[in-house]
């Protein structure tokens, strides 16, 4: 006898529901997606006991006569795709045939449609068609899902508390709204509106919908064009923030969709603007050939595979930094006091390294800084050397960024009134009070001097009279070995003594102070990582010196250190963060000053 049989429809839509229907939020997901599919631009969801009880998905789309509306039901049927070569060219968000049949499969689900001539409808239960027959609706769709997992009592168990399941639900149609802008969409609970866009292609207004307004003035546009990809980012600046990476959006082709690469590039773009435990607020939109894609990759179709992921890591990466750059971000104090709080940095109390070359300053008692002098344009200089991947368009549109930039200053006028609690610099302007935090000053401008150096080619080197000797695991020893171009690649020679030691024969002329530790933490990433990354063993080097030499906290410091350390941090690109994202300074305005001894209201 065969111990092999076909399982009977019912219990291959159930299987299949169980990978495309998850939880309420994955219904509405496959509802909307669908009425998005039939040319809508007017989506309702109301939902009963934030859809464990009901959901209804109202849309004014193309609608569906009789035979489509019961052909819905079966499993692989669909209207999106013809043959095996349409799989390679999907340009809409559904396309398996599969949403329908398995959401009707664990619930009592009822369609009803009309496309423009006269309505029907059809009532599933547990995919078995109960009932059918004409109706009186407007053109489009209606579709009502009750009881959901009924009949299949292990998943039902698995649904959370109610709170839970509408947040999920609000975030998937934020998603989805910010990815069709133009598309109006209304939310409902229990017959309370939770969320309504009103369809007019806005994507910051959506976006203050989704985070709060006062973000709005905060989101930063940029977009590129290159081999086949149309890429926009919309990013907010760093001094608002989130505890969680959820609040980075991919949007591909209009589909939103989940990259770990795409939003790890997004994360280390911010870099040093953001504190430990932070993440950005970011909308990556990508408009790309369909055939440099493959959405069949999840019956969830929330995953997505590209052709070209490197070069678009470039540019998104590229993007984001210049975005950063472009716009000063000098946080207030309503945006910092919200924040956690900050755990110290180390401070060490070794020999200080000199960051720059010592600028001689003649100032009287007062100290006053002007932001547009000649070494800002030098960094003005700088960031002009163009992307190669920009296009011309594009890259007219940075040039007339810059134009503005070397009018607007990154630090403005501040004039030096004193030091408070021995760490903060305290200077004021017309617009407020401003507080620096020597150390964290100290620091960005030790990390770009340190990054730039280490990113030298042509570097000066000391060769050791007496080299020195550290000792290796096996492990270590073994990554050293295969990696000894990239420590020559740093400035570093280094010859094997054993199998468990290493001579340094020569060291780069800014580390003669600090040679074994930095060693060190080169091997320590290179064991971590698994994997040779010279920007990130860069970054992470600059990091790790920077606090090492930089002046230190509870230290009273003279009017000449207090010019230099100025000076020097208006050359930094970015003068208003520490390497690890702390803020270096913060602004208290007048109207905040005001309204704190009750001035105004």
């Amino acid at each position: 006898m065969a111990k092999i049989i076909k399982l009977d429809e019912h219990l291959s839509n159930m299987i299949s529901a169980g990978e495309v229907v998850e939880k309420v939020s994955s219904v509405v997901k496959e509802l909307v997606e669908n009425s998005i599919d039939a040319n809508s631009d007017n989506i309702e969801i109301h939902l009963t006991n934030s859809g464990m009880k009901e959901i209804v998905v109202i849309d004014n789309g193309d609608g569906m006569d009789k035979e489509d509306i019961k052909l819905s039901f079966l499993r692989h049927a669909t209207s999106k795709i013809k043959n095996q070569y349409d799989l390679y060219r999907i340009n809409t968000l559904g396309f398996r045939g599969e949403a329908i049949p398995s959401i009707a499969a664990v619930s009592d689900m009822t369609i009803k449609s009309n496309p423009g001539s006269e309505g029907y409808y059809v009532r599933s239960k547990a995919s078995k068609m109960i009932e059918e027959g004409t109706v009186a609706i407007n053109k489009g769709t209606i579709i009502t899902v009750s009881n959901l997992f009924y009949n299949t009592p292990a998943r039902l168990k698995y649904l959370k508390r109610e709170n839970i399941e509408l947040a999920g639900v609000v975030d998937i149609i934020e998603k989805i709204s910010i990815s069709h802008p133009s598309i109006r969409f209304k939310l409902t609970n229990n017959k309370k509106i939770i969320l309504q866009t009103n369809g007019n292609g806005d994507i910051k207004n959506i976006f203050g919908n989704m985070y709060g307004a006062n973000i709005i003035k905060k989101i930063i546009h940029n977009e590129v064009e290159s081999n086949g990809a149309h890429i926009n980012t919309y990013i907010v600046s760093p001094e608002i923030t989130r505890a969680r990476r959820d609040a980075i959006t991919l949007v591909v082709n209009n589909r939103c969709v989940k990259n770990q690469k795409i939003q790890n590039t997004v994360i280390e773009a911010y870099d040093t603007f953001l504190p430990v435990g932070r993440y950005p607020i970011a909308l990556i939109c990508i408009d790309i050939d369909p055939l440099l894609i493959d959405v069949n990759v999840h019956p969830s179709k929330q995953e997505i595979k590209f052709s070209s992921i490197d070069e678009l890591i470039i540019m998104i990466s590229n993007l984001i930094k210049d975005s950063l750059t472009v716009k000063p971000v000098i946080p207030t104090i309503n945006d910092v006091k919200s924040k956690p709080m900050y755990v110290s940095d180390t401070i060490t109390d070794d020999v200080e390294i000199p960051f720059v070359e010592p600028i001689s300053s003649k100032s009287d008692e007062t100290y006053k800084y002007k932001g547009n002098s000649s070494f800002f344009k030098e960094s003005v200089k700088e960031y002009k050397e163009p992307i190669k991947e920009y296009s011309e368009e594009v890259l007219r549109k940075l040039y007339e960024q810059d134009v503005e930039i070397k009018v607007e200053e990154r630090l403005p006028y501040l004039e030096y009134i004193g030091q408070f609690g021995g760490t903060y610099l305290l200077f004021q302007n017309e617009d407020g009070l401003y507080l620096v935090d020597q150390h964290a000053a100290a620091e960005r401008i030790r990390y770009e001097y340190f990054y730039e150096e280490l990113g030298k080619s042509n570097q000066e080197k000391i060769d050791l009279i007496v080299p020195i000797i550290f000792d290796v695991t096996k492990v270590e020893y073994l990554f050293i070995m295969d990696n000894l171009d990239t420590f020559n690649n740093l400035g570093f020679k280094i010859e094997e003594a054993s199998e468990d030691s290493f001579y340094i024969r020569t060291i780069p002329l800014w580390a003669q102070k600090e040679s074994t530790e930095i060693i060190e933490q080169i091997i320590k990433h290179i064991v971590n990582n698994k994997v040779i990354d010279i920007r990130k063993i860069r970054n992470n080097l600059a990091k790790s010196i920077s606090c090492k030499g930089a002046i230190k906290a509870n230290k009273k410091i003279s009017l000449d250190e207090v010019n230099t350390l100025m000076k020097n941090l208006a050359k930094c690109k970015n003068p208003y963060t520490c390497p690890h994202g702390r803020p270096s300074i913060i602004k208290l305005t007048n109207y905040e000053i005001e309204k704190m001894f009750k001035r105004v209201m």
